[in-house]
């Protein structure tokens, strides 16, 4: 379509002035799409996307961008099979993939061979989480960062998305910032998912990022331990091996997540332990209780958005308690419960949890996000809250009236 290069020329012509770098990442994921439509007859989805991103690469150069970044999955896979001729001059290719066992190493030895330059882009694993993931993480900067020395890529974007509202707070990215700088600077001495790497982890945090020391502090530990509290939520403590396999894993996303974020009608229990569950909320309360007494030289923020994931984490707890028992007692008869199944009583124990929680959540947000972008991120946690009212008129009209207010600290 014409509009959209007119689009992107006028859109140009405004931003890139502004920046004095020759590099843009034009993105180009995402567009499935493509060849659904108008452009079916146009060939395949690779040949009409490199058509357009050749197209989008002419207009950046007008704007002195004289290479182009685009994510690589728009050259197809598992195989790359098109013709290196077909990239603008100059692009680069960024091959992604956010899981532990993404194949990094088979992906970059194709480009490798056909001459495209490349980034491997991992990811921190902080996106439909609540507490990231950080095995996960870890094994998934090491394998990108090997791969791109491998395979002479010409370096490693560490990357930090915000699917599903963005719940996942700043400091839940710090583990994977350690990790990623670590493997980009020494790829040979990359750390991994080892107790003794995790622990080194944590003492990095605690000398680099909350100033108390590598002895002394303990919101490293706390870091890391909300970091993996989803695999022991599931009873797969210490095994993020099993845990990452196509046939057990949650690809993108934690099950924890899913008791408080869910697209469906309720949330699931699916993958979850009654044991692990009870056995994390325990930790999380102990956690708190840390967090509560600290008093370092952290800077407060990172305290605050701690205390924000451990609550956050210990409500998904109760939800996927609550579930497991249902399901355990054969009141339901799949891993699913409508929230308003559970008692009033309970309901509204959990209500006034998550009301508490999402002013501290506003705070957290004020203090380094946009403020205009909250309403869209704490969309995700007002359906659960509205869900939990239901046949509670009394809760949800004041529950309405917050909604209405932004959540803003009402003034005394």
């Amino acid at each position: 379509d014409d509009r959209s290069s007119s689009f992107l020329s006028s859109l140009y012509s405004q931003l890139l002035p502004c920046f004095s770098s020759t590099q843009m990442h034009v993105g180009f994921d995402g567009a499935t799409d493509v060849t659904q439509g108008r452009s079916k007859r146009a060939g395949t989805r690779t040949q009409v996307s490199l058509a357009f991103l050749r197209r989008v690469s002419s207009l950046a150069a007008m704007h002195g961008k004289k290479t182009v970044q685009f994510w690589a999955d728009v050259l197809g896979g598992p195989d790359i099979e098109f013709s290196p001729s077909d990239l603008p001059a100059r692009a680069v290719a960024m091959e992604w993939g956010y899981e532990s066992d993404y194949p990094f190493s088979s992906r970059c030895s194709v480009l490798a061979k056909l001459g495209i330059p490349f980034y491997t882009c991992p990811s921190t694993s902080g996106h439909n989480s609540l507490g990231g993931r950080l095995s996960n993480a870890v094994e998934n900067i090491k394998s990108a960062a090997k791969a791109a020395l491998r395979h002479n890529g010409v370096g490693m974007l560490l990357t930090d998305w915000g699917d599903n509202g963005h719940l996942q707070p700043q400091v839940v990215s710090y583990p994977g910032y350690v990790v990623g700088a670590g493997a980009a600077w020494n790829v040979t001495e990359a750390l991994s998912a080892s107790e003794s790497d995790l622990e080194l982890i944590c003492r990095l945090l605690d000398s680099h990022f909350f100033r108390d020391g590598d002895e002394a502090g303990v919101l490293g530990s706390v870091v890391c331990l909300y970091g993996d509290m989803h695999l022991v939520a599931e009873g797969k403590e210490g095994d993020w091996e099993s845990s990452s396999s196509p046939s057990t894993s949650l690809a993108h996303g934690t099950r924890l997540f899913k008791c408080l974020v869910y697209r469906a009608v309720s949330p699931s229990g699916e993958g979850l332990n009654l044991t692990g569950l009870r056995r994390a909320q325990r930790r999380v309360e102990k956690s708190l209780d840390i967090l509560n007494s600290y008093t370092g030289r952290a800077n407060s923020a990172d305290v605050l958005e701690l205390q924000l994931v451990g609550e956050l984490l210990r409500i998904a707890c109760r939800v996927g308690i609550l579930i497991c028992v249902a399901r355990n007692s054969g009141d339901v008869q799949d891993d699913s419960v409508m929230m308003d199944q559970l008692s009033g009583v309970t309901r509204s124990d959990i209500v006034n949890r998550l009301l508490q929680v999402l002013l501290l959540y506003r705070i957290c947000w004020d203090a380094r996000c946009l403020p205009h972008s909250f309403s869209k991120s704490v969309a995700f946690l007002e359906r659960p809250l509205r869900d939990l009212c239901r046949g509670l008129p009394q809760m949800m009209s004041f529950v309405e009236e917050r909604c209405r207010t932004g959540w803003i600290t009402p003034r005394p």
